[in-house]
């Protein structure tokens, strides 16, 4: 039940989405929340200059739980959103969408994601680490990044492209070795973190622990900007 509980939170975050008060035709008028939007937006995004963000990802590395990733061979979901929309089209049009990113404007898994936050994930928990993306399809089906399926972070994805490669069922796959530890695609687990904004200089970060399957496991850590460090506040429940 907790685990269910965290995915909805999590779906929540991720989502711009918000039903309000409809038309006769069932339309939603959007006017208010567009305006509550982007005054939201704006004293979010005026806090970035004060912050110093370079710093978050070591904290982040240090607070994942290696318990639940025991598996030599670690699978980090680098981007993508859960899809949570069933397909339906017209569900997704009676409801009211920001054309602002009002969930992680100032801080994402984009930021988080850099050559030396992959490189650190290695060592400290001395995996193979495997590269791959959600597409966002309606079966939240997980992809290898490869020279088809790519990521927005150019610099990142070449990169990904220099290490080690494979091929397993006609997938190009990518990874990242680790001296003296043996590779297989057979004895896995994930990672996947998601990244909200709040205002007080707040980020909390979504982890979600081999997603899609029987072990899966969630936590939500939240991190604040205090003195010019980062403090890890009080666990949320």
């Amino acid at each position: 039940m907790k685990n269910l509980t965290f995915l909805f939170l999590l779906i929540s975050m991720l989502s711009f989405a918000q039903r309000k008060s409809k038309d006769t035709l069932g339309m939603p008028d959007c006017t208010e929340f567009y305006r509550e939007g982007k005054i939201y937006y704006d004293k979010l995004t005026a806090e970035k200059n004060n912050i110093d963000y370079s710093t978050l990802s070591k904290y982040v590395l240090q607070d994942i739980n290696l318990k639940n990733i025991p598996s030599d061979n670690l699978i980090i979901i680098m981007t993508g959103i859960i899809n949570n929309t069933g397909g339906c089209a017209f569900d997704y049009m009676k409801e009211c969408h920001h054309d602002l990113n009002i969930t992680n404007p100032n801080y994402s898994e984009n930021d988080f994601w850099d050559i030396k936050t992959i490189k650190k994930l290695g060592d400290i928990t001395h995996k193979n680490i495997i590269f791959k993306r959600l597409r966002g399809d309606v079966n939240n089906t997980v992809y290898f990044i490869n020279e088809k399926m790519r990521i927005s972070n150019k610099e990142v994805y070449q990169y990904i492209l220099s290490t080690t490669h494979g091929e397993a069922d006609k997938q190009k796959y990518f990874y990242l070795p680790y001296t003296g530890i043996p590779f297989s695609l057979k004895n896995t687990n994930s990672i996947y973190l998601t990244f909200s904004n709040h205002v007080d200089n707040i980020v909390k970060t979504a982890v979600l622990y081999n997603l899609g399957t029987v072990n899966a496991q969630s936590e939500l850590l939240t991190y604040q900007y205090q003195n010019k460090e980062w403090k890890r506040i009080k666990k949320e429940e």
